[in-house]
């Protein structure tokens, strides 16, 4: 069994919150940015990592209010899927209050990211951001989900994901 060891997160500060909707505890990490309408940016961390793998990109803070998921252990919400990853990352938005939003994703948090950005239209996504997205997969059942999902990403309208021009 391996431990999660301690480490200085500085200048990020490590929350936890709990969704009214499904219950689910969740651990973040959160830069409140310099200005009080720095506009969201969440952060999802690929499958072996944990959101830790972006404490150096503080500089991020400078413009946005971060917010980096650390992904739950277990889930209501996960089922499996590729998709259920997206599902948790909107149960998570929707316990911070937030709808309004750019999203960047890096590697198996890409597919959520996707997911999220192309299922969910009750949120407003300024932009959104694929940092090496795996196309692993165990079987070919997961090769075709995965096929799917970049097909939606894909597909995107400019209108649904505007560009950053600040």
């Amino acid at each position: 069994q391996t431990a999660r060891p301690t480490v200085d997160t500085s200048p990020w500060i490590e929350r936890t919150l709990r969704s009214e909707a499904t219950g689910q505890e969740y651990r973040y990490l959160h830069l409140p940015g310099e200005s009080e309408d720095a506009p969201p940016l969440l952060l999802l961390h690929g499958g072996f990592f944990d959101n830790r793998m972006f404490l150096n990109v503080h500089e991020l803070g400078s413009r946005f209010e971060v917010f980096a998921l650390e992904w739950p252990s277990e889930s209501p919400l996960y089922q499996g899927r590729v998709e259920d990853y997206g599902d948790i990352a909107h149960d998570f938005l929707g316990a911070l209050g937030i709808d309004d939003l750019y999203v960047a994703g890096q590697s198996a948090g890409g597919w959520g990211a996707i997911d999220l950005v192309s299922r969910k239209q009750d949120l407003t996504v300024r932009a959104l951001f694929i940092i090496a997205t795996s196309m692993f997969a165990v079987s070919p059942e997961e090769v075709e989900q995965r096929v799917e999902l970049g097909n939606r990403a894909l597909s995107l309208e400019p209108e649904r994901l505007r560009a950053i021009t600040r």
